[in-house]
């Protein structure tokens, strides 16, 4: 739970938010902004796939595409309704107990994932 905080304050921290907001307003005119907004997304991804990949057989393409669904699992509804105003800015009660849920059932999903997540990875799907 303590990598789904550490996300979810990163995210819905308020001047984070404010730049989030200006730079998918700006988008269509400036597409090399989304890197920006991506590009800690994927560092997010990558630490969470560190963690998934301790003691795991899976090949690297399959924990890193877990990882990936892990972050926006988590942090996906928590940004979307934050960034249209339906949430306030930082961390209510409500989003900390959805995206615990959400930490819940990537878990539970994740030892049981093996096959479809191998069957997804890059060098499967020619």
């Amino acid at each position: 739970m303590a990598a789904c905080d550490i996300l979810l304050h990163w995210l819905l921290e308020p001047d984070a938010l404010a730049l989030y907001r200006m730079i998918i307003a700006d988008a269509a005119r400036h597409p090399g902004l989304a890197q920006t907004v991506d590009g800690p997304f994927q560092q997010a991804s990558e630490a969470v796939a560190a963690i998934l990949a301790v003691n795991d057989d899976r090949t690297a393409e399959t924990i890193r595409l877990g990882a990936d669904m892990f972050v926006r699992l988590v942090a996906g509804e928590a940004l979307d309704r934050a960034a249209q105003g339906i949430e306030p800015a930082g961390i209510t009660n409500h989003t900390r107990e959805r995206s615990h849920a959400a930490v819940e059932f990537f878990v539970a999903g994740w030892s049981k994932w093996r096959t479809l997540a191998d069957d997804l990875t890059p060098a499967k799907r020619v």
